[in-house]
């Protein structure tokens, strides 16, 4: 591979340069890390491999289109909701999302499985629509985004500055609630600091961190960085913050209750 495919990549084994997530769902978890020192195995045990020394190996997460990696008569796609879902928790997380699509008895992708994906992509561009770029000023302990005028939004994205490697372990977005707008709905988990609004928080931010939130207004968010190694105060840098307007009626998708890829063990 490397004589006649330079650039290829290569998954889990040997000498890798992505690895696997760990799942089949095609689901990543926060914390992402790019930096490891041991990948999974396999989907059938809780075994896995050390590789010595930290390698940076970016996840990837694999999921079929279908239920199965293979077509069947009787299955058939994901829902478009269920697929948004699971580009918000690989994509939206920083990794990599490798979409399975199963041929079938025609060698030929099924016109059902070219729909949904045609409506998936057409749910993906109207929810990540209407984008209005921040500017970040960075200072001890995070950044600040300002933006031109007051904006209402209910999607954020925050990438890291990755020049000195993946250094932000944890983030925290606020709104100073003398110039915040009304918060439409509750953001689970997240307590409101001292004079300010809690709009969302995570672990790591990564190439691209995507969170939907409750519709809010607001010209300036402030974002507290915790990290590792250098930056601002040592909790890293953002490289650019931006917020989505074009979809402010879009509902959380979720995952089916109960789903879960089939696992059983190959004869």
């Amino acid at each position: 591979m490397k004589e006649h495919q330079p650039d290829a990549m290569i998954f889990n084994m040997g000498q890798p340069t992505i690895r696997w997530v760990g799942n089949e769902n095609g689901l990543a978890s926060d914390p992402v890390n790019y930096v490891v020192d041991r990948t999974s195995d396999t989907q059938y045990t809780d075994s896995s491999s050390g590789l010595g020394t930290a390698h940076y190996l970016p996840p990837e997460c694999d999921v079929s289109l279908r239920r199965g990696w293979f077509w069947h008569p009787d299955d058939e796609p994901k829902s478009t909701e269920h697929l948004v879902a699971i580009y918000y928790q690989s994509v939206g997380m920083g990794a990599n999302l490798l979409l399975n699509l199963p041929p079938d008895t025609r060698g030929l992708i099924p016109e059902q499985d070219v729909r949904r994906l045609r409506e998936w992509k057409a749910e993906l561009d109207r929810r990540l629509s209407g984008p209005v770029e921040a500017t970040a000023e960075h200072h001890d302990g995070g950044a600040t985004l300002s933006f031109p005028a007051p904006v209402t939004f209910n999607h954020l994205e925050l990438v890291e500055d990755l020049s000195s490697g993946q250094q932000i372990t944890h983030h925290v977005v606020t709104g100073d609630d003398g110039e915040l707008g009304d918060v439409v709905g509750t953001v689970a988990g997240a307590g409101p600091a001292e004079g300010k609004t809690v709009i969302v928080e995570g672990k790591t931010v990564g190439s691209r961190r995507i969170h939907q939130v409750p519709v809010v207004t607001a010209k300036r968010l402030h974002v507290k960085l915790t990290g590792v190694g250098g930056g601002v105060d040592g909790g890293g840098r953002l490289r650019s913050a931006r917020v989505y307007t074009g979809a402010l009626d879009a509902a959380v998708p979720l995952i089916p209750e109960g789903y879960e890829a089939p696992t059983d063990a190959p004869e």
